[in-house]
């Protein structure tokens, strides 16, 4: 391949450079991304009222090229199915083909579904794309809301704008230049000290200005001393045990079950693991939760399956349990079912689907099997025929987690542990998230428990299409 270099001035239009040689300046500069520090940064939001959006003002680096949004860009959604939900994305393309040779903002609509999922986008020869938004589009809806869109700018699937700063050790930098400043100046007062003649004075000039600086100094140091001394018998009574804040910050994990917060951690648990691993629970609390690919999963109890089942768990763990329900599916296809739970189609395949939705978030290898007890079969009534230790990595909740209490399920078919999840017991709006979704318990031979979009548990049909919310263990 010929070597390739510039720029260089033309003679008689000898050289001659496109917008691609153009761009290329920037390779290994900045990467492609939203900048972070412009406008709106293309935040995407409703029209009120109406099937459309606004992509916010911002700028960004995208196929060699820039593009800049000065103000709202209005972009229309097309009209909900009568049936089934869908969700489009909203997205930045830019097209360099001779034919097009432009950047546009567009809305790629997705397939209408009983479980919707996003379009597929994928850069594709000379056009790319930048995945702004998702929008789920309610079926039958007449206007987009605020809560069914997701909006990606700053996350791994669309980040920001990255540069050479990012690689950059400024404290390395600082000390190499302060070593290089300390240096030279010893070579100079080294000089001044030794020299004769003319410099006499201005040795001892010096001399005295550095005592009386180094007396400045002791005084500053004596006041530093004396403030850390304070300082520390401050933080010694700040954390002792019996304080508020040592209750809060050691590693009791009756402390972290009672203590409610709600903060972001962010899209990534890999900073959290070896607080969960080893038990201190640092920086964690309930409530707290991680987004990532428009589903939110919060924690919702610390340490909830130690010392259940044959033989004990005692792998320290977090339980998070996603906001909204993934998908919908059925308890059973077949009706009436006389199957155990573990061979039902919720367990069978649907659990394998929410599998892979929380392993892109929490990687399968962090994910544990804690143990529980299920149901190995029921009689024509309904009625369990007996039970047996499981220990799934991903599971359906039961009527004890939501409320701490049993309605539907009897001795048999309920599971050991029969407490709430310590975040629902504090904020029991997680537990009634106003939509229907299951629960393992059986009501009859042909019916299923789920929490009703109004708060309570009721019974269905197991074919029935409801939402799918299961817990995991982090450990």
């Amino acid at each position: 391949m010929p070597i390739t270099s510039g720029f260089y001035n033309s003679v008689n239009g000898d050289r001659v450079y496109d917008a691609d040689q153009f761009g290329s300046l920037f390779d290994g500069i900045i990467s492609e991304g939203v900048f972070p520090n412009v406008g709106d940064k293309f935040f995407v939001r409703p029209v009120n009222n109406t099937m459309g959006v606004y992509v916010g003002s911002g700028k960004a680096w995208l196929n060699r090229r820039w593009v800049e949004n000065a103000g709202d860009e209005t972009l229309t959604v097309q009209a909900a199915n009568a049936s089934l939900d869908r969700i489009d994305s909203v997205v930045l393309s830019v097209d360099t083909s001779k034919a097009v040779r432009a950047a546009k903002f567009e809305v790629i609509k997705g397939t209408a579904a009983a479980t919707p999922r996003p379009p597929l986008i994928a850069s594709e020869g000379e056009k790319k794309y930048l995945v702004l938004a998702n929008i789920k589009v309610v079926k039958n809806s007449r206007a987009v809301i605020p809560e069914n869109i997701t909006n990606f700018v700053g996350s791994s699937l669309t980040p920001y704008v990255g540069g050479p700063t990012n690689t950059i050790n400024l404290d390395a930098l600082q000390t190499k230049l302060q070593g290089e400043f300390n240096t030279w100046f010893d070579s100079v007062r080294d000089a001044l000290q030794n020299a004769g003649g003319n410099t006499s004075t201005d040795v001892a000039n010096l001399k005295a200005s550095d005592n009386s600086q180094n007396a400045r100094i002791q005084v500053i140091e004596n006041r530093v001393d004396s403030t850390e001394t304070g300082i520390t018998k401050i933080n010694e009574k700040f954390t002792n045990s019996g304080s508020l804040y040592g209750m809060v910050n050691n590693t009791n994990v009756g402390v972290h079950n009672s203590l409610y917060r709600g903060a972001s951690l962010g899209s990534s648990v890999t900073p959290y693991l070896q607080a969960i691993r080893n038990g201190s629970f640092s920086g964690l609390y309930l409530g707290d939760y991680w987004t990532y690919a428009g589903v939110t999963w919060r924690i919702v109890a610390f340490n909830y399956f130690i010392n259940i089942g044959e033989p004990p768990f005692r792998q320290n763990h977090i339980i998070v349990v996603p906001d909204k329900s993934l998908f919908k599916e059925a308890w059973s296809t077949t009706i009436p079912d006389q199957r155990s739970y573990v061979d039902s189609t919720l367990n069978q395949s649907t659990m394998t689907q929410a599998s892979r939705m929380a392993e892109s978030l929490f990687n399968r290898s962090n994910m544990v099997g804690v143990w529980t007890r299920v149901a190995t079969g029921y009689d024509g009534n309904g009625v369990v025929k007996d039970w047996r230790w499981y220990n799934p990595h991903i599971n359906i909740m039961d009527e004890a987690m939501l409320w701490g209490t049993s309605i539907f399920d009897d001795s048999l078919s309920r599971g050991i542990h029969h407490n709430q999840f310590p975040a629902f017991r504090l904020n029991p709006a997680l537990v009634n998230i106003e939509e229907e979704y299951w629960l393992r318990e059986r009501a009859s031979a042909q019916t299923a428990v789920y929490m009703k979009s109004t708060g309570q548990f009721s019974h269905a049909p197991l074919n029935y299409s409801f939402g799918v919310r299961p817990y995991l263990a982090i450990g």
